[in-house]
């Protein structure tokens, strides 16, 4: 009876990676957070990239010998710090958390209790959280993809990231076989790592309850970044749709959706001949998906640059006046 037991804590062993930068004012709330997780079998590893602030001072605080901290003497990313705390981990199962979120105490234990019953390549179970603002507000945030596996999975995947990895449990056999966090993003990585696992053959499974609190900050990595953002989705949707036959192998909406949404990045990084180019293959996959704003910004798009710059500002201001889609 007893090695059974010892057997199940081991193969529950969850690995906490708290990833930090400068962050001296959340990141011990953040650690806390972990230390009250009912779901016991835990180690805890914060990973500092090159902190300069009174980060380093305040992790020195913890003495919990569940924790491990590592220090790194250059800041590379986000994804370059979480894949560290995967190369250390010994857990069954890996739970990212960014330093300025917060877990709610039960939070390991619920996504502990799906892997239980679930499929045994399921890859990542996903839970609710709320957006917490400056100000106080507090909004739940549910974003389930219908489909836990296939084509079906894949396709929702593609038209959009609805995980965030700080609610997100994740199997670390799939996130090795995969390999990892991309580190050539620095706010797609997760995206990115979701596709990889679901092609690969992974199912994500969705926990319903609401596991914790996403803070939302101006001094938040992409915050000021949405240029370079944008620049990163062009890049993935690019190289993720240029796969062979990965249109074909994907619903028809699905496919359409992701063209749509390609195009309109083309159409925000001024390529206007490619996004006129792509949007021309999303309708004629699903001609639906024409709005009076894609018939605005394909007819903004026809114009000589010098003339199209000034009306696309004015055209996004009435935009977000008048909520034109």
């Amino acid at each position: 009876m007893m090695n059974s037991m010892e057997d199940r804590a081991t193969s529950e062993l969850v690995s906490a990676i708290i990833t930090t930068h400068n962050r001296a004012e959340f990141v011990g709330e953040a650690i806390e957070s972990v230390l009250a997780q009912t779901h016991k079998e835990l180690e805890i590893i914060v990973v500092d990239s090159a902190s300069t602030d009174g980060t380093p001072g305040i992790l020195q605080r913890y003495t919990d010998p569940r924790i491990r901290i590592i220090r790194l003497q250059q800041d590379k990313g986000l994804a370059a710090a979480r894949n560290t705390g995967i190369a250390k981990a010994q857990g069954t199962f890996i739970a990212c958390l960014d330093d300025d979120d917060l877990w709610a105490p039960e939070k390991i234990a619920l996504e502990a209790d799906v892997f239980r019953t679930a499929s045994k390549k399921t890859g990542a179970c996903y839970s609710d959280f709320f957006d917490v603002y400056a100000d106080g507000t507090k909004n739940p945030l549910v974003r389930v993809y219908t489909a836990e596996s296939g084509p079906d999975l894949l396709g929702e995947v593609l038209v959009i990231s609805k995980i965030n990895p700080s609610f997100a449990l994740l199997r670390r056999e799939a996130v090795v076989e995969v390999g990892g966090f991309d580190e050539r993003y620095f706010g797609c990585d997760e995206w990115e790592l979701w596709l990889r696992l679901v092609e690969k053959g992974w199912e994500l499974r969705h926990q319903p309850r609401m596991a914790g609190l996403k803070r939302r900050h101006t001094s938040q990595i992409s915050f000021g970044r949405m240029q370079e953002l944008v620049e990163e989705m062009y890049m993935l949707l690019n190289e993720w749709l240029t796969k062979p036959q990965l249109l074909q192998r994907i619903p028809p909406n699905h496919a359409a959706a992701t063209l749509l949404n390609l195009g309109n990045i083309c159409y925000a990084t001024n390529r206007f001949n490619e996004a006129r180019a792509t949007w021309r293959k999303a309708l004629r996959l699903k001609p639906s998906l024409i709005s009076p704003g894609l018939v605005v910004r394909w007819s903004l798009s026809c114009l000589p640059t010098w003339m199209v710059l000034p009306l696309i500002k004015q055209y996004r201001r009435l935009r977000h006046q008048y909520d034109i889609r």
